[in-house]
Protein backbone atom coordinates (compact mmCIF):
# COMPACT_ATOMS: atom_id res chain seq x y z
CA UNK A 1 0.00 0.00 0.00
CA UNK A 2 1.34 3.58 -0.98
CA UNK A 3 1.33 5.86 1.58
CA UNK A 4 -0.44 9.07 1.38
CA UNK A 5 1.52 11.94 0.48
CA UNK A 6 1.93 15.24 2.41
CA UNK A 7 1.14 17.99 0.29
CA UNK A 8 2.92 20.88 2.27
CA UNK A 9 6.04 18.51 2.54
CA UNK A 10 5.92 17.94 -1.76
CA UNK A 11 5.97 21.43 -1.78
CA UNK A 12 8.92 22.03 0.12
CA UNK A 13 10.23 19.37 -1.59
CA UNK A 14 9.46 20.55 -4.99
CA UNK A 15 10.95 24.42 -3.95
CA UNK A 16 14.18 23.09 -2.58
CA UNK A 17 14.78 21.18 -6.03
CA UNK A 18 13.92 24.41 -8.16
CA UNK A 19 16.60 26.02 -5.92
CA UNK A 20 18.98 23.66 -7.19
CA UNK A 21 18.00 23.79 -10.62
CA UNK A 22 18.48 27.87 -10.25
CA UNK A 23 21.51 28.00 -8.27
CA UNK A 24 23.17 25.78 -10.96
CA UNK A 25 21.72 27.78 -13.69
CA UNK A 26 23.99 30.93 -11.59
CA UNK A 27 27.47 29.26 -13.24
CA UNK A 28 26.55 27.15 -16.34
CA UNK A 29 24.66 29.23 -18.37
CA UNK A 30 25.02 32.44 -17.16
CA UNK A 31 28.79 31.62 -16.26
CA UNK A 32 29.06 33.10 -12.99
CA UNK A 33 31.50 31.05 -11.44
CA UNK A 34 32.87 33.08 -8.92
CA UNK A 35 30.28 34.80 -6.32
CA UNK A 36 26.94 34.60 -6.45
CA UNK A 37 23.86 36.19 -4.75
CA UNK A 38 21.36 34.34 -5.72
CA UNK A 39 23.37 30.86 -5.57
CA UNK A 40 24.86 31.97 -2.28
CA UNK A 41 21.28 32.51 -0.54
CA UNK A 42 19.76 29.56 -2.38
CA UNK A 43 22.94 27.16 -1.56
CA UNK A 44 22.14 27.68 2.23
CA UNK A 45 18.70 25.66 1.91
CA UNK A 46 18.00 23.83 -0.94
CA UNK A 47 20.13 20.62 -0.72
CA UNK A 48 20.12 21.51 3.48
CA UNK A 49 16.30 21.24 3.13
CA UNK A 50 16.39 18.09 1.01
CA UNK A 51 18.11 15.98 3.24
CA UNK A 52 15.94 17.05 6.31
CA UNK A 53 13.17 15.98 4.47
CA UNK A 54 14.73 12.83 2.91
CA UNK A 55 15.02 12.36 6.77
CA UNK A 56 11.41 13.32 7.90
CA UNK A 57 9.96 11.02 5.72
CA UNK A 58 11.53 7.84 7.61
CA UNK A 59 9.53 6.75 10.70
CA UNK A 60 11.17 3.95 11.51
CA UNK A 61 14.92 2.51 10.06
CA UNK A 62 14.60 0.73 7.28
CA UNK A 63 14.35 -2.98 7.33
CA UNK A 64 17.27 -4.72 5.20
CA UNK A 65 14.40 -5.08 2.15
CA UNK A 66 13.46 -1.52 2.14
CA UNK A 67 17.50 -0.51 2.76
CA UNK A 68 17.93 -3.18 -0.28
CA UNK A 69 14.96 -1.31 -2.27
CA UNK A 70 16.02 2.10 -1.38
CA UNK A 71 20.10 1.51 -2.61
CA UNK A 72 18.62 0.71 -6.05
CA UNK A 73 16.27 3.52 -6.24
CA UNK A 74 19.18 6.28 -5.41
CA UNK A 75 22.12 4.12 -6.37
CA UNK A 76 20.54 3.00 -10.29
CA UNK A 77 20.15 6.69 -11.61
CA UNK A 78 23.98 7.90 -10.09
CA UNK A 79 25.15 5.36 -11.74
CA UNK A 80 23.27 5.20 -15.17
CA UNK A 81 22.85 9.14 -15.26
CA UNK A 82 26.08 9.86 -13.86
CA UNK A 83 28.35 7.99 -15.16
CA UNK A 84 26.20 9.25 -19.08
CA UNK A 85 26.61 12.60 -17.56
CA UNK A 86 30.73 11.69 -17.21
CA UNK A 87 30.70 10.44 -20.75
CA UNK A 88 28.86 13.55 -22.30
CA UNK A 89 30.67 16.22 -20.50
CA UNK A 90 34.24 14.85 -21.57
CA UNK A 91 35.18 13.35 -18.42
CA UNK A 92 36.67 9.53 -17.25
CA UNK A 93 35.22 7.08 -15.11
CA UNK A 94 38.12 7.79 -12.79
CA UNK A 95 36.77 11.49 -12.15
CA UNK A 96 33.15 10.38 -11.52
CA UNK A 97 34.63 7.80 -8.99
CA UNK A 98 37.40 9.76 -7.04
CA UNK A 99 35.03 12.92 -7.17
CA UNK A 100 33.53 13.68 -3.56
CA UNK A 101 30.43 15.76 -5.63
CA UNK A 102 30.48 12.81 -8.29
CA UNK A 103 30.44 15.31 -10.79
CA UNK A 104 27.29 16.57 -9.04
CA UNK A 105 25.65 12.84 -8.26
CA UNK A 106 26.60 13.31 -4.69
CA UNK A 107 23.49 13.60 -3.39
CA UNK A 108 21.77 10.07 -3.75
CA UNK A 109 25.10 8.42 -2.86
CA UNK A 110 25.03 10.48 0.21
CA UNK A 111 21.55 9.39 1.09
CA UNK A 112 22.52 5.51 0.71
CA UNK A 113 24.75 6.39 3.09
CA UNK A 114 22.81 7.53 5.56
CA UNK A 115 20.34 4.52 4.67
CA UNK A 116 23.06 2.28 5.89
CA UNK A 117 23.41 4.27 9.00
CA UNK A 118 20.14 4.20 9.82
CA UNK A 119 19.62 0.89 9.10
CA UNK A 120 22.03 -0.77 12.01
CA UNK A 121 19.84 1.44 14.29
CA UNK A 122 17.49 -1.22 14.15
CA UNK A 123 19.39 -3.79 15.49
CA UNK A 124 18.95 -2.30 18.96
CA UNK A 125 15.36 -1.39 18.73
CA UNK A 126 15.39 1.86 20.61
CA UNK A 127 12.00 3.55 21.91
CA UNK A 128 13.84 6.21 23.34
CA UNK A 129 14.62 9.66 21.87
CA UNK A 130 17.72 10.06 24.09
CA UNK A 131 18.78 6.54 23.10
CA UNK A 132 18.32 7.70 19.33
CA UNK A 133 20.61 11.01 19.90
CA UNK A 134 22.83 9.85 21.30
CA UNK A 135 23.53 7.08 18.45
CA UNK A 136 22.86 9.73 16.21
CA UNK A 137 25.53 11.89 17.93
CA UNK A 138 28.15 8.99 18.08
CA UNK A 139 27.55 7.90 14.00
CA UNK A 140 28.26 11.97 13.33
CA UNK A 141 31.40 11.14 15.49
CA UNK A 142 32.08 8.22 13.37
CA UNK A 143 31.60 10.11 10.50
CA UNK A 144 34.03 13.14 11.31
CA UNK A 145 36.52 11.02 12.38
CA UNK A 146 36.89 9.13 9.13
CA UNK A 147 36.42 12.53 7.61
CA UNK A 148 39.67 13.62 9.32
CA UNK A 149 41.51 11.07 8.90
CA UNK A 150 40.79 9.72 5.51
CA UNK A 151 43.38 10.12 2.15
CA UNK A 152 41.92 12.77 -0.13
CA UNK A 153 41.72 9.72 -2.52
CA UNK A 154 38.74 7.56 0.17
CA UNK A 155 37.22 10.90 1.42
CA UNK A 156 36.40 11.67 -2.40
CA UNK A 157 35.69 7.97 -3.52
CA UNK A 158 33.09 8.31 0.13
CA UNK A 159 32.08 11.84 -0.04
CA UNK A 160 33.01 11.85 3.73
CA UNK A 161 33.14 15.66 4.03
CA UNK A 162 29.77 16.46 2.73
CA UNK A 163 28.39 13.00 4.35
CA UNK A 164 30.11 15.31 7.60
CA UNK A 165 28.03 18.32 6.66
CA UNK A 166 24.80 16.80 5.79
CA UNK A 167 24.10 13.72 8.31
CA UNK A 168 22.94 16.25 11.23
CA UNK A 169 20.35 17.66 9.02
CA UNK A 170 18.93 13.80 8.10
CA UNK A 171 19.18 12.64 11.23
CA UNK A 172 17.38 16.00 12.96
CA UNK A 173 14.37 15.20 10.10
CA UNK A 174 14.53 11.65 11.36
CA UNK A 175 13.98 12.11 14.78
CA UNK A 176 11.53 14.74 14.61
CA UNK A 177 9.14 12.58 12.59
CA UNK A 178 9.95 9.14 14.49
CA UNK A 179 8.71 10.82 18.11
CA UNK A 180 5.95 13.44 16.44
CA UNK A 181 7.51 16.24 17.41
CA UNK A 182 7.06 18.08 14.29
CA UNK A 183 3.79 19.86 15.56
CA UNK A 184 5.27 20.72 18.59
CA UNK A 185 8.43 22.47 16.96
CA UNK A 186 6.83 24.15 14.03
CA UNK A 187 3.76 25.50 15.69
CA UNK A 188 5.77 27.40 18.49
CA UNK A 189 5.96 30.61 16.84
CA UNK A 190 9.38 31.74 19.05
CA UNK A 191 10.82 28.67 17.39
CA UNK A 192 10.08 29.57 14.04
CA UNK A 193 10.99 33.71 14.56
CA UNK A 194 14.43 32.87 16.47
CA UNK A 195 15.15 30.81 13.58
CA UNK A 196 14.61 33.50 11.14
CA UNK A 197 16.44 36.01 13.05
CA UNK A 198 19.30 33.98 13.60
CA UNK A 199 19.32 32.81 10.10
CA UNK A 200 19.25 36.56 8.80
CA UNK A 201 22.33 37.16 11.19
CA UNK A 202 24.07 34.50 10.27
CA UNK A 203 23.86 34.66 6.94
CA UNK A 204 24.63 38.86 6.70
CA UNK A 205 28.02 37.57 9.00
CA UNK A 206 28.36 34.85 6.47
CA UNK A 207 28.94 36.37 3.19
CA UNK A 208 30.90 39.12 5.43
CA UNK A 209 33.25 35.97 5.50
CA UNK A 210 32.57 33.80 8.60
CA UNK A 211 32.13 30.89 6.59
CA UNK A 212 32.23 28.40 9.95
CA UNK A 213 28.65 29.55 10.39
CA UNK A 214 27.72 27.84 6.87
CA UNK A 215 27.09 24.49 9.28
CA UNK A 216 24.75 26.70 11.98
CA UNK A 217 22.94 28.67 9.05
CA UNK A 218 22.11 25.35 7.10
CA UNK A 219 20.61 24.09 10.27
CA UNK A 220 18.41 27.09 10.95
CA UNK A 221 17.07 27.14 7.75
CA UNK A 222 14.58 24.16 7.81
CA UNK A 223 12.81 25.53 11.11
CA UNK A 224 11.66 28.52 9.44
CA UNK A 225 10.88 27.07 5.79
CA UNK A 226 8.61 23.98 7.37
CA UNK A 227 6.17 26.58 9.16
CA UNK A 228 5.51 28.68 6.47
CA UNK A 229 4.89 25.96 3.54
CA UNK A 230 2.96 24.18 6.32
CA UNK A 231 0.75 27.22 7.28
CA UNK A 232 -0.50 26.97 3.48
CA UNK A 233 -1.15 23.15 3.82
CA UNK A 234 -4.96 23.45 2.52
CA UNK A 235 -4.31 26.15 0.02
CA UNK A 236 -4.11 25.12 -3.89
CA UNK A 237 -3.12 27.82 -5.39
CA UNK A 238 -1.04 27.49 -9.38
CA UNK A 239 2.29 27.88 -7.68
CA UNK A 240 1.14 25.05 -5.03
CA UNK A 241 0.00 22.89 -7.37
CA UNK A 242 3.41 23.46 -9.73
CA UNK A 243 5.90 23.07 -6.22
CA UNK A 244 4.28 20.01 -5.52
CA UNK A 245 4.30 18.44 -8.83
CA UNK A 246 7.66 19.24 -8.89
CA UNK A 247 8.12 18.06 -5.36
CA UNK A 248 6.82 14.59 -6.51
CA UNK A 249 8.93 14.48 -9.75
CA UNK A 250 12.32 15.70 -7.54
CA UNK A 251 14.36 12.95 -8.83
CA UNK A 252 13.74 13.48 -11.82
CA UNK A 253 14.41 16.91 -11.91
CA UNK A 254 17.59 16.22 -9.83
CA UNK A 255 19.15 13.07 -12.06
CA UNK A 256 18.53 15.34 -15.72
CA UNK A 257 18.95 18.87 -14.90
CA UNK A 258 22.79 18.16 -15.84
CA UNK A 259 22.17 16.76 -18.89
CA UNK A 260 20.66 19.65 -19.42
CA UNK A 261 22.33 22.73 -18.07
CA UNK A 262 25.96 21.36 -17.67
CA UNK A 263 26.48 19.75 -21.49
CA UNK A 264 25.94 22.63 -23.36
CA UNK A 265 22.25 22.78 -24.60
CA UNK A 266 21.52 26.42 -22.85
CA UNK A 267 24.04 29.26 -23.78
CA UNK A 268 23.37 32.51 -22.02
CA UNK A 269 26.96 33.38 -21.67
CA UNK A 270 26.62 36.72 -23.02
CA UNK A 271 23.76 38.01 -21.06
CA UNK A 272 25.64 36.51 -17.85
CA UNK A 273 28.22 39.26 -18.53
CA UNK A 274 25.58 41.65 -19.11
CA UNK A 275 23.71 40.78 -15.37
CA UNK A 276 27.32 40.70 -14.00
CA UNK A 277 28.07 44.28 -15.13
CA UNK A 278 24.69 45.83 -14.41
CA UNK A 279 24.45 43.40 -11.16
CA UNK A 280 20.82 43.71 -11.46
CA UNK A 281 19.44 40.70 -9.30
CA UNK A 282 15.83 41.36 -10.01
CA UNK A 283 16.17 40.53 -13.64
CA UNK A 284 18.48 37.68 -13.18
CA UNK A 285 16.06 35.98 -10.67
CA UNK A 286 13.00 36.23 -12.82
CA UNK A 287 15.08 34.69 -15.86
CA UNK A 288 16.56 32.17 -13.95
CA UNK A 289 13.10 31.25 -12.64
CA UNK A 290 11.66 30.94 -16.02
CA UNK A 291 14.20 29.08 -17.37
CA UNK A 292 13.99 26.82 -14.41
CA UNK A 293 10.66 26.06 -14.69
CA UNK A 294 10.77 24.99 -18.32
CA UNK A 295 13.97 23.15 -17.35
CA UNK A 296 11.99 21.31 -14.75
CA UNK A 297 9.09 20.45 -16.90
CA UNK A 298 11.83 18.90 -19.73
CA UNK A 299 13.17 16.54 -16.86
CA UNK A 300 10.09 15.13 -15.94
CA UNK A 301 9.17 14.55 -19.45
CA UNK A 302 12.35 12.77 -20.55
CA UNK A 303 10.78 10.69 -16.80
CA UNK A 304 7.81 9.73 -17.99
CA UNK A 305 9.10 8.62 -21.45
CA UNK A 306 12.13 6.41 -20.40
CA UNK A 307 9.32 4.94 -17.58
CA UNK A 308 7.20 3.94 -20.54
CA UNK A 309 10.15 1.09 -21.00
CA UNK A 310 10.28 -1.81 -17.95
CA UNK A 311 13.82 -1.76 -19.05
CA UNK A 312 15.02 1.69 -18.78
CA UNK A 313 12.46 2.17 -15.52
CA UNK A 314 14.62 -0.77 -14.00
CA UNK A 315 18.05 0.28 -15.37
CA UNK A 316 17.68 3.96 -14.67
CA UNK A 317 15.33 3.66 -11.33
CA UNK A 318 16.31 0.84 -9.89
CA UNK A 319 12.46 -0.06 -10.16
CA UNK A 320 11.99 -4.01 -10.38
CA UNK A 321 8.21 -4.21 -9.56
Amino acid sequence: MKSERIQYIDRLKGFAIFCVIVGHLTINPLGHKDFDIIRTIVGTFHVPLLFFLSGFVISEPPTLRKLLRKTLQFGMPMITIGLTFTYLAGYNVMTFVEDGYKLGYWYLYVLCFFYVILFFFRWFKMRSIWLDMTFGFLSFVIIYILYRISTYFWGGVLSLSLCNLYWPLFFTGYIIRKYNIGDYIFNKNWIYSLSLIGYVLCFYLYIEGNEQLFRLIIILSPFFLLPLFKYRENCDSFIDRELAKFGRNSLDLYIYQYLIIWTGLISLQNFGVFLKITNNVLIEFVLLGFIAYLVGYFCMFLGFILKKSSFLKFLIYGDYS
